[in-house]
């Protein structure tokens, strides 16, 4: 029986084993309504925000969780979303993790609480999730999706960068190999009495072991409970998530790029023996909505640590096992819309030797026409990866990427099955390879391709199969009996990729305003310079329709053009009075062309960059032909809150 504990590795500060030591309290917990009742807290991440009701019996991880934070309820915070920035602020700066049970989490929710999710990750506040069983329901949180007891999402600031980790156990079987005893003629030799003790009788022999013996248990909730509260403190005083395979254009619109970091891991006990092996399945899967070429891409990368046998059960020249002959590595995702484009490594003869990566990058393009990324691969990296005494075998085809990792020689002599270790003159076995009884990092990628409409969920497989061989030899004076026995095990890791989550067409998008229910249209449809904005009743024309165009700019900034007349907003003469009309006009690219849109719950505020000021309905007015002006900012006014649709 194998047991994986997955995403168990992680740094603790000595403040946070400290805290871990002392141990904290976890009383029942309820949410409170008012989000001002945390306001006495320290100004720490001290708080969190539950979306789900949590309990002891259905959530014990959360519940410890939240025993040692202060509690807002989600509607406490969406109302202080929508409050002034200061509140904003503040409670996303106080605000330690965002809390849900995954079965009790709904899609009505998640529409409500959308425009919470998307503040606290673009201020890298993390999330806590327990009771994950559906990978496409947290997709449709984060435009990708896991499966485990509990998960930790880790943003970036601004939110375009996620590392994942898994808590909890995955079961599966260790596969025995058929056995077998071979004869192997070799020189007649004299042995040191010490090699004939070592051969006695009643020492263990690796096909001997007795099987099904039970495995050690993995780790309990309780255990999860205090490795992810320690991780959350930690997370508290630097959350970070540094990107790993692609080079980036720091500029890249929003948009057009996510990166998800998946942290697994399995350990297995092989039967009969206390030689335990661990597998780092973790990878990396970044997404990009490139216009150049138009199509979007997956690339997926391996990042973890690798395979290790553990301290071998015997290792001498009679016994060798459990030792690691082999690591196959399969990439599979699940929608024939995907079409592979490259991966490495490519040799079907096996490689010694070869790079790391397929040389991809993501650069971008701005201007007020468009901004997008481009994506290309030079096929060529300058970081090799060398192999001794093994292989890398491309076993791909079609959209399964497969990669065999095998060893190939021990102590100068080809190596192709277990028989290959007996040595032809002594009757010994030859001295296993550093590879083999140490750790087997398998170095991958590959790139998928997909149409640039294409919207779908796409489940992904990563599965790592490890297979440990052992033999031992029975010496005779002419001959040895070599006896190999071994055992395989596959573990998977599977996830569930959004392809929605990222595009590279510029959005557009209504305003209605919050106060009147009007939305912003540009004069009769005008299609010339100096054409001033007002709300009216929606008609679904394109004068109501507006193209939101990043600007490139480190603020998050748009261009925000009438999709019928190919105009920009403009803030006349780059004005900076009260009460100014919006116009629109022949797009210049100058910050008072510039807005930058602030999330104020499901609603925006719209702030000219230039001026500092937010566009608002004149004198609050319900009635139609009222202009859109800029006035002071201030969130709590529902006349400068305006909602895209």
């Amino acid at each position: 029986m194998i047991h994986s504990r997955v995403g168990l590795v992680f740094s603790l500060s000595t403040l946070a084993l400290g805290l871990v030591q002392t141990g904290c309290g976890s009383p029942d917990v309820e949410p409170l309504d008012d989000v001002s009742s945390t306001s006495e807290a320290p100004a720490a991440r001290t708080g969190f925000i539950a979306l789900t009701p949590i309990s002891a019996d259905r959530t014990p991880v959360l519940h410890h969780l939240a025993g040692e934070l202060q509690a807002t309820s989600a509607q406490g915070a969406l109302d202080a979303l929508r409050s002034g920035d200061a509140e904003r602020s503040d409670l996303l700066r106080r605000t330690g993790a965002v809390i849900a049970d995954m079965d009790e989490l709904r899609e009505a929710d998640l529409a409500m609480y959308r425009s919470l999710v998307e503040a606290a990750s673009e201020a890298g506040v993390p999330f806590v999730f327990e009771n994950v069983r559906d990978s496409a329901r947290m997709a449709a949180v984060f435009g990708y999706g896991v499966a485990g007891d509990v998960a930790i999402v880790e943003p970036s600031r601004g939110g375009t960068k996620f590392d994942i980790k898994l808590y909890g156990n995955i079961e599966t079987t260790p596969v025995k190999s058929p056995s077998a005893t071979i004869k192997v003629s070799h020189e007649a030799v004299t042995l040191f009495p010490e090699e004939l003790a070592a051969r006695a009788p009643d020492r263990e022999h690796a096909g001997q072991a007795a099987e099904g013996a039970p495995p050690t248990a993995g780790p309990s909730r309780e255990d999860v409970a205090t490795q992810v509260a320690a991780r959350i403190r930690t997370l508290a005083a630097a959350p970070v998530v540094q990107p790993f395979a692609l080079s980036v254009a720091s500029s890249a619109p929003p948009g057009t790029y996510r990166q998800f970091i998946v942290n697994g891991s399995a350990w297995w006990t092989v039967p009969g023996t206390s030689q335990v092996a661990t597998l780092d399945l973790s990878y990396e899967v970044e997404l990009v909505a490139s216009a150049t070429p138009d199509n979007k891409f997956m690339v997926v990368t391996g990042v973890g640590a690798g395979a290790n046998p553990g301290p071998l059960n015997t290792n001498d020249k009679f016994n060798r096992g459990y030792y690691q002959q082999q690591l196959d590595v399969r990439v599979v995702p699940g929608s024939t819309a995907l079409s592979p484009y490259a991966h490495v490594p490519n040799s079907p003869n096996g490689q010694n030797s070869f790079t790391r990566s397929v040389g991809c990058s993501v650069g971008a393009q701005g201007g007020t026409d468009a901004a997008s990324a481009s994506f290309s691969c030079s096929f060529q990296d300058s970081a090799t990866v060398s192999l001794s005494d093994f292989t890398a075998i491309d076993q791909s085809t079609g959209r399964t990427s497969a990669w065999s990792y095998r060893m190939t020689s021990a102590q100068g002599y080809p190596y192709w099955n277990p028989v290959d270790l007996v040595d032809d003159w002594t009757g010994t076995l030859h001295t296993l390879p550093f590879l083999a009884v140490s750790t087997l990092q398998p170095t991958y990628q590959t790139v998928y391709s997909a149409p640039s409409a294409f919207n779908g969920k796409v489940p992904l497989s990563v599965t790592h199969t490890q297979v440990l061989q052992g033999i031992y030899v029975d010496w005779y004076f002419f001959y040895a009996e070599a006896h190999p026995q071994g055992y395989s095990v596959a573990a998977e890791l599977a996830t569930t990729v959004d392809f929605g989550s990222v595009s590279s067409t510029n959005p557009a998008v209504t305003f209605t305003n919050q106060n009147s229910g009007l939305n912003m249209d540009v004069y009769y449809s005008e299609t010339t310079p100096l054409s001033p904005i007002i709300q009216w009743p929606a008609t679904g024309g394109p004068n109501q329709s507006f193209e939101l165009i990043p600007t490139g700019d480190a603020d998050g900034s748009v261009f925000i053009k009438p999709k019928h007349s190919g105009l920009c907003f403009d803030i006349p003469y780059s004005s900076l009075e009260d009460g100014v009309g919006l116009i629109q006009y022949t797009c210049t690219g100058n910050p008072n062309q510039k807005f930058v849109l602030r999330p104020v719950g499901a609603y925006r505020s719209i702030m000219n960059v230039n001026s500092q000021k937010c566009l608002s309905v004149e004198d609050a007015s319900t009635a139609g032909y009222a202009r859109i002006v800029q006035e002071p900012c201030n969130t709590a006014l529902p006349e400068q809150l305006f909602l895209p649709r």
